[in-house]
This record gives C-alpha cells, sequence and structure tokens, in this order.
C-alpha cells in the first residue's frame, strides 16, 4: 500500500526473549507497487526505493499459559487433602509454544483439595483446588522459562474405590417358615439389612459403617433340626454411616460362604366360625 509517497509493507522483525525492551529492526522483503483495484498490474518499476533505518522499542508480554495436571488415582481414605507424594504427569505443550513445555513434580504439602473427599460417579476424575497456585514446584523442559509466562494450574484427579472384604455375617441364624428356600442376610430384620462394622469387615475406613443386603438360598424350605448351609446369589452393600460408592465389594470370603440357617415354624392363627 501508497499512501502520501510512503510504502508500508509486511516487515520480518528480530526476536527478543524476556519481557524487557529491545531495539528492533524492519526488514523490507521482496516490495512491490501494485494498483489497489486489480493487483495482478505490478508498478515496482515505477518507483525507486529509498530506506531509511529506523529504531523503536517494544514490549514482549508474558503469555498467559493455562496447565492441566493429571494427578494419579488414590484410593478413598476419606480425606480431601491430595498427599504430596502423588505423582502427577507431565504437561502438554502450550498453545503456541513450539517444543517447549513444564513439567509439574509436586502441588504442595497441604495445598490441593479434591472436590470431594468421596468416590465421584463411577470413580470419575473431579477438580482439585490450589490453596496457593505459588506452591507447585515445577520445571521446564525445551527452554521453557516461567518468567515468559503468566502460569494457571488446572488439577485433576479420581478417588476410587477402596476395596472391602467381609469376614462374618451376622444374623442369618434362624428363618421362619414361609414356604420359600429364600434367607435374606437377615432373616429377623424386616429391611434385610446386616451392619457391617470394622470387626466384621476389612477395608472400612475410620469408624465408618455400612448395611449388607441381599439373599441367598437354601436347598430344602421344610421346617428341620438340621442346620442348611446357604448358597448366596446376591450380596451388596448399602450407605450407612459409610457411603456405598466409597467401597468395592469384593469376592466372597470362604469364612462366609458357610454360613447356615435352621427352618422354624410360623406360628398360625386359626378362626373358626
Amino acid at each position: 500500500n501508497v499512501v502520501d509517497g510512503v510504502v508500508y509493507t509486511n516487515a520480518t522483525q528480530v526476536f527478543a526473549k524476556d519481557a524487557a525492551d529491545y531495539p528492533f529492526f524492519i526488514i523490507a522483503e521482496d516490495l512491490h507497487v501494485r494498483d489497489t483495484e486489480e493487483t495482478t498490474k505490478d508498478f515496482t518499476r515505477n518507483y525507486a526505493f529509498d530506506f531509511t533505518a529506523c529504531e523503536s522499542v517494544y514490549t514482549v508480554e508474558k503469555k498467559p499459559v493455562t496447565l492441566p495436571i493429571a494427578v494419579d488415582p488414590r484410593v478413598y481414605d476419606g480425606t480431601d487433602l491430595v498427599k504430596p507424594a502423588t505423582a502427577v504427569s507431565a504437561e502438554p505443550i502450550p498453545a503456541g509454544v513450539t517444543n517447549e513445555a513444564f513439567i509439574v513434580t509436586s502441588l504442595g504439602e497441604g495445598n490441593a483439595r479434591y472436590e470431594t473427599p468421596h468416590v465421584k460417579g463411577d470413580e470419575s476424575v473431579q477438580k482439585i483446588t490450589l490453596t496457593d497456585p505459588t506452591a507447585v514446584a515445577f520445571t521446564g523442559v525445551n527452554g521453557a522459562e516461567a518468567d515468559n509466562y503468566i502460569l494457571t494450574f488446572a488439577p485433576t484427579g479420581a478417588i476410587t474405590r477402596r476395596p472391602l472384604s467381609i469376614n462374618q455375617i451376622k444374623g442369618v441364624q434362624t428363618k421362619l417358615y414361609d414356604g420359600s428356600t429364600v434367607v435374606r442376610v437377615d432373616s429377623n430384620d424386616t429391611t434385610s439389612y446386616s451392619y457391617v462394622a470394622a470387626t466384621e469387615a476389612t477395608g472400612l475406613v475410620g469408624t465408618e459403617f455400612v448395611k449388607l443386603t441381599g439373599s441367598g438360598r437354601v436347598d430344602n424350605m421344610g421346617v428341620g433340626a438340621t442346620q442348611q448351609k446357604v448358597i448366596w446369589d446376591t450380596l451388596a452393600i448399602v450407605n450407612d454411616t459409610g457411603l456405598a460408592n466409597d467401597y468395592a465389594l469384593q469376592p466372597f470370603a470362604t469364612d462366609y460362604e458357610d454360613v447356615s440357617v435352621r427352618i422354624e415354624p410360623c406360628d398360625l392363627q386359626l378362626a373358626f366360625s
């Protein structure tokens, strides 16, 4: 473009690093004078170019970069604190910055907390909040220098279910005759629930309790003096002071596969008229 006899064109500037003032130079390259309406016409030969060196200054501003931090999954332990030794992964190259990257080595002791201390959904990833972003430790890769960036950290991680093994099933000793071979976890409880405490389970956190529910069957539905072995069809845990979703019920253990019940007669009331 030509304005008042001055030729304006694309130019190349000398790269200056860091956020300080540096001189730069305009380097004219492949200058052409063309018709503004019909660019195929080239009038370059009608002009004699005269270049005057000029000097100016500019400021390199820090580039804002958000670094996603992938925190290794952690088994539920009742707390929302990210342990200082928790592993974090290397970060991707920031958009628009060739061959530069950061590796986060630590989120800082007591500095990072999960969105919730519980398992989210089906062990979904949840947000992690940083109390002090400046406490995050990281190193640059391939020339990445923190002074060139405004860094924002976006850590995420998942809390996974804690394995829970049931060591004993209480309450399943007798069953009133009901015309079926079905046995519930607690035949004396209309809700069919049986509380599971730390003495009957391995894996519960602190003083948490969960309830065990489910059903099994015996071979003979009739009343008898002998105990019958229960064959379990379904067992599951449900909420109590602990949340069932925080635990993963492990395969049945042999020490409660041998639970047995005795079928007792039920009360029968006859009405005569």
